[in-house]
């Protein structure tokens, strides 16, 4: 359990930590833009895990830690892959 619980926290920051690199290379936005950007990235993110958080336990109350553990390690690689 706790190696997996630091794997998605390291996974969580590396997402947050990249937003920069993907705002500057692959989207080329301006500078002046960049942090109302990564504000309104990150305010979206608060949001959605305050929406799923709840179905999430469900499902891991229902099936087991292990099944949502990996679908969540499987949609933050298709998040990466996408991304890359």
């Amino acid at each position: 359990y706790y190696i997996l619980s630091m794997l998605t926290i390291t996974m969580l920051v590396f997402n947050s930590a990249n937003t920069v690199f993907l705002l500057n290379v692959y989207l080329k936005t301006p500078k002046d833009n960049q942090g109302a950007l990564s504000g309104d990235l990150g305010f979206a993110q608060e949001i959605m895990i305050l929406a799923t958080s709840f179905l999430w336990g469900l499902a891991s109350d229902f099936t087991g830690r292990a099944l949502v553990f990996a679908c969540g390690f499987w949609l933050m690689s298709l998040g990466l892959i996408l991304s890359s």
